[in-house]
């Protein structure tokens, strides 16, 4: 059981050191107040940015970045084994291989790819990575296409960037693969919860595919022909959604279908 930090309503934007520890702090006393096993970074809305010039992933500059990794690498340091987990929608993340902040002359979003170096930064004290797979249709994949929500191509396309590398734009570095067994896949568990639901028979085609179990659900084609046996699973938004709409058919089908799986490496 984690503690989901943000959501599409709430903007935490760290800008001091004083920030970063209140959130370290504050997480760890909660965690032992009530036994949370860590916390899930889910920050939206511009609560995460990068500022006009900060082009290093390895070495960023911009205090919502930076300060976000401080109280990260304190919380660890306060519980040791804490989760630590992000959500971010892809515009966050993924979208790091067009646009990379507001770029060299501005212009652009800052939003654009701003978690990609907290990820970077924090990868060796990150559990899991499940980036929202919903509200969103203007990512490109590797092949330089872009897939929308609700299809398999999205999903298998957006989740390779995090399992291999890729050029980041504006040259502000190169991003290495996280761990399979650190990727899951976001998804909505109804039509009620948020665009880009699909069945659970799409889903496990997906799935399939992305480990190298299956063939192409789409146009998209893996650059890893050998596919990413090891990918760890899905996160779905939500329990409740599902409970709601579907008396929780998507939730005991994907469990059974993953059980079915070997497990993650």
């Amino acid at each position: 059981m984690i503690i989901s930090c943000g959501g599409a309503t709430e903007t935490p934007t760290f800008g001091s050191s004083s920030d970063a520890s209140n959130f370290a702090s504050s997480i760890s006393s909660l965690m032992n107040t009530f036994g949370f096993d860590g916390v899930d970074i889910d920050f939206e809305n511009g609560a995460v940015f990068l500022n006009q010039g900060d082009l290093d992933i390895n070495n960023p500059t911009t205090p919502s970045v930076v300060y976000l990794i401080q109280g990260l690498r304190q919380l660890k340091s306060l519980q040791p084994n804490a989760m630590i987990t992000f959500a971010p929608i892809p515009n966050y993340l993924q979208a790091a291989y067009q646009f990379y902040g507001p770029g060299k002359f501005g212009g652009q979003s800052n939003w654009n790819g701003a978690q990609l170096p907290v990820i970077n930064n924090v990868r060796d004290i990150t559990s899991y990575v499940w980036p929202q797979y919903y509200n969103e249709c203007n990512i490109e994949a590797l092949d330089n296409n872009t897939y929308c929500e609700g299809s398999g191509d999205n999903l298998v396309g957006l989740s390779e960037m995090l399992m291999t590398s890729f050029p980041v734009a504006w040259g502000a570095g190169t991003w290495q693969p996280l761990r399979q067994n650190q990727v899951m896949l976001g998804v909505p568990a109804s039509p009620n919860a948020s665009p880009g639901n699909m069945s659970n028979s799409a889903l496990e085609a997906a799935f399939n595919y992305l480990m190298g179990k299956g063939g192409p659900v789409g146009s998209y084609t893996l650059r890893n022909s050998a596919g990413y046996p090891n990918v760890a699973g899905f996160m779905t938004w939500s329990i409740n959604w599902d409970v709601h709409d579907n008396n929780g058919t998507f939730g005991s089908g994907i469990h059974g279908y993953l059980a079915g799986l070997p497990a993650a490496k």
